[in-house]
C-alpha cells in the first residue's frame, strides 16, 4: 500500500484498504502529501490510524488544495511554516494572501491564529 499511496495509485489503495488487514504504514500517507495525492491523503487520512510524519506538510512544492487540505485539518502543526510558492503561479499567491498568510522574503509564513480559513 505504501507505494500506491506514494504513486497516487487510489484504486489500489482502496483495495487493499478494504480487502487485506496488513501493508500500510506510516510512510503511506507521509509519501502520499510528499507526493502531492490529495485523493490518497483524504482517503488514508479518513479510514487508517497509523498518522503520518508531521514534517511531509512542510513539504517542498505543495500543491494549492493540499495546503488548504493541510490548513484545514492540520493549522495548528503548520504554525511558523514558510510556504515557497512560484511567483508566477498567481492563483496560488492569491489564495496565500485572502486567507491572511504573512508575505515574507521568499514566501508566506502560516501565523495559525491570523488564518482565515473557511472548512
Amino acid at each position: 500500500m505504501d507505494q500506491a499511496a506514494a504513486n497516487g495509485h487510489i484504486a489500489v489503495v482502496k483495495w487493499l484498504h478494504y480487502n487485506c488487514i496488513e501493508g500500510c504504514s506510516r510512510e503511506a500517507i507521509t509519501k502520499a502529501i510528499v507526493n502531492n495525492h490529495l485523493e490518497v491523503v483524504v482517503f488514508l487520512n479518513g479510514n487508517r490510524t497509523k498518522g503520518f510524519d508531521i514534517e511531509a506538510i512542510r513539504s517542498d512544492n505543495p500543491s494549492l488544495e493540499l495546503t488548504q487540505w493541510e490548513l484545514v485539518y492540520y493549522r495548528e502543526e503548520m504554525n511558523g511554516w514558510m510556504l515557497t510558492v512560484p511567483s508566477w503561479d498567481w492563483y496560488f499567491n492569491d489564495w496565500c494572501q485572502s486567507v491572511n498568510l504573512q508575505k515574507r522574503v521568499g514566501g508566506w509564513e502560516c501565523d495559525s491564529e491570523r488564518l482565515h480559513i473557511q472548512q
